[in-house]
């Protein structure tokens, strides 16, 4: 992470924190921290903000969003025709 918390962290963190808790969630996977040292530590950064804590999701509603997503049938205009 850089001296200041920019517009590129404002847009990336929300991906990796959604990302973390539903690989976590659903596919019982971890990032290996020896692969992406950076990123996770960059990750860790972040999280610890107050003002990321004040306004992101928590692990528990991601959880809650992604299994609503994951129980609906969609159609998708028609177009799923694989019935």
């Amino acid at each position: 992470m850089g001296k200041h918390f920019t517009l590129a962290d404002v847009h990336v963190l929300p991906f990796m924190l959604r990302l973390v808790v539903s690989l976590r969630q659903f596919k019982q996977y971890e990032l290996p921290t020896e692969k992406l040292p950076k990123l996770l530590k960059w990750y860790e950064l972040c999280s610890q903000r107050d003002s990321v804590r004040a306004t992101a999701l928590t692990d528990e509603k991601i959880k809650e969003l992604y299994s609503m997503f994951l129980d609906i049938d969609y159609k998708f205009g028609g177009l799923n025709k694989n019935e």
